[in-house]
């Protein structure tokens, strides 16, 4: 990690450097329209003093060339050319040419008395511009040079006489104006330099000052972040000491007073810690209580159809003892007839009368009779004792504590001790159908499960109850469960009237009930949902059909991972469920 001290002298630099870049850029911009603007003008005042000394040439040279042109002195004239070209250094060549284009006299600075026949360069020179009295000046190619030609026109007693005609060669104003651009570039590299070093020695002063500022700003911010990386170590009684006095010192100020406020906070919410685990274990004790209070309740409601569950069976157990106690008299005689008469032949006695006497004593005793019925009677005691240990171990189990972590359950057995319990609930109103399909054991709370299936059974009886009245028919209600790709699915199905449309929307809501007073409590179904949906994070759906019955669907993940936490969350309520007009 970089150091905020290192962040600063970087920024810091970064930000001297970019406008001491922005200085120099628009002072080398600056210099350089500058020096533009100068060799522009150089190179015009060049130009005109080469344009007023060529028209001053010119003009004299026409003048005293008119004298020798009217006395046909054609050879003073080339001399006067030669003279001028000689006084003259940046002259090429003069001559004098008439209207036809013939040449009569002409000199240049390579053989000054050169026929101008001869001179290929001149030869290839254009033709002369039009008469006329001022001088006039343009640019033409003599030997692959650009030169500037100024020409005048002569008159003699009024008749045009000619042109006279000089070159003037443009190397010295050339090199004129390459002087000067060389001086500009000195001027602007001495310039650059200058203002390369004096930002060179402002960026490293400017450099230095940031550094002692930045240290002067992250040493106390350093002694902060110490500070703070020990309280969030866990150490208390933490105090800085700035002397800044700035903001920095402000601040620090201002953390020691947070610091002290943060541990009277932290001695506080410990305690108020404390105190809520406390509360939460109460809670949980008496959720645990609460739970276990309703599974009573819920056996207690239903424990005077239990108890005739109960004494159905075993009122088929009393009279198949007390006939099995009965017959027994007359088989203990039976058998004593067999002793006595064993004894009797054994002493030489009649055979016939003995037996005479043995078909007299099974006539008496009606072995047939006893032979035929007390196996039966001993079935109907197994069948009832088998039946009440069925109910007892439903009761057992729906009325254990529910786990407090959740296990794998086999859902069948479940809901078939669950049915048992509630038997008493249906069995006058309506025929139990079930179809239990193969399932692997599902993780679930069994316990509260077992509650849900109750009091959506319950539920069941009540609305098939409100169909068949006394009528003496019986409904039907149906359990099936089978797989469902990763789901266990339930389905619970009865041939009640059916949920009215107008509180289908409801009917899981708490304390909704459609039941008379005493019945119902409008938390059955609250009750099945919050353990099917919130606790198991599984399905709670129905489908409806007025006049024809409802039926529940339940899915419960195979894979299924709930944190205990959630049972914080679950509403509890009494088993019994809430009466719908089409369904319990």
């Amino acid at each position: 990690m970089t150091p905020l001290r290192t962040k600063l002298v970087r920024t810091s630099l970064f930000t001297l450097g970019t406008v001491g870049l922005a200085v120099v850029l628009v002072t080398v911009i600056l210099q350089l329209r500058i020096s533009r603007r100068n060799l522009t003008a150089s190179w015009s005042q060049i130009e005109r003093a080469l344009e007023s000394k060529g028209r001053l040439l010119v003009a004299n040279q026409a003048v005293a060339m008119r004298a020798f042109v009217a006395g046909n002195g054609f050879v003073d004239v080339r001399q006067l050319i030669q003279q001028t070209i000689a006084h003259e250094d940046d002259l090429l060549y003069g001559a004098f040419v008439d209207r036809s284009g013939r040449t009569w006299a002409y000199a240049d600075r390579s053989s000054p008395t050169a026929d101008p026949g001869r001179n290929g360069a001149w030869q290839g020179m254009p033709p002369p511009p039009p008469h006329a009295d001022e001088v006039t000046i343009r640019r033409v190619l003599f030997g692959g040079e650009e030169i500037a030609e100024f020409s005048a026109g002569i008159t003699v007693d009024g008749q045009d006489a000619g042109v006279v005609r000089y070159g003037v060669s443009l190397a010295a104003m050339r090199k004129a104006h390459q002087q000067a651009r060389s001086e500009v570039r000195r001027g602007l590299i001495e310039s650059l330099m200058l203002i390369g070093s004096i930002g060179v020695f402002a960026l490293g002063l400017g450099g230095f000052t940031m550094h002692r500022q930045a240290a002067r700003i992250t040493l106390p911010l350093a002694e902060l972040s110490r500070a703070v990386q020990a309280i969030s170590k866990g150490q208390s009684g933490i105090q800085v000491v700035i002397r800044s006095g700035d903001e920095i010192e402000v601040l620090g100020t201002y953390f020691n007073q947070m610091v002290q406020s943060l541990e009277a906070s932290y001695a506080e919410l410990a305690l108020a810690n404390q105190q809520l685990k406390q509360q939460m274990n109460d809670r949980l004790k008496m959720e645990i209580e609460l739970r276990q209070a309703q599974k009573l309740e819920a056996v207690g409601r239903l424990a005077a159809g239990i108890a005739h569950e109960i004494n159905t069976p075993m009122q088929f157990v009393n009279d198949s003892i007390h006939f099995v106690r009965g017959s027994m008299g007359d088989l203990q005689r039976l058998i004593q007839h067999y002793r006595d008469i064993i004894q009797a032949l054994s002493r030489g006695g009649s055979a016939a009368e003995a037996a005479r006497a043995l078909s007299e004593a099974e006539e008496d005793a009606d072995l047939p009779y006893l032979t035929q019925e007390i196996p039966g009677a001993l079935d109907r005691s197994i069948e009832g004792l088998e039946r009440v240990s069925t109910i007892v171990r439903s009761m057992k189990e729906f009325a254990h504590p529910g786990q407090a972590e959740i296990a794998a359950v086999d859902l069948n057995r479940a809901i078939s001790t669950t049915l048992t319990i509630a038997r008493n609930e249906y069995k006058y109103v309506a025929d139990l159908e079930t179809c239990f399909g193969d399932l692997p054991p599902v993780p679930c709370y069994e316990g509260e499960f077992n509650q849900a299936i109750l009091n959506i059974v319950i539920n069941a009886a009540h609305a098939v109850g409100d169909v068949v009245g006394n009528t003496g028919n019986k409904g039907c209600i149906t359990v099936r469960t089978e797989r469902d790709g990763d789901f266990a699915l339930i389905s619970i199905g009865d041939s009640g009237t059916g949920i009215p449309p107008a509180i289908r929307d409801r009917i899981f809501d708490p304390f909704f009930t459609t039941k008379e007073v005493g019945r119902g409590t409008g938390q059955g179904l609250p009750i099945a949902r919050s353990v099917i949906v919130d606790k198991h994070k599984g399905q709670l759906t129905f489908e409806s059909e007025v006049g024809k019955g409802t039926r529940f669907f339940i899915r419960l993940p195979l894979g299924l991972a709930v944190s205990a936490d959630d049972d914080s969350r679950r509403r509890e309520g009494s088993t019994d469920g809430k009466r719908e007009p089409a369904h319990g």
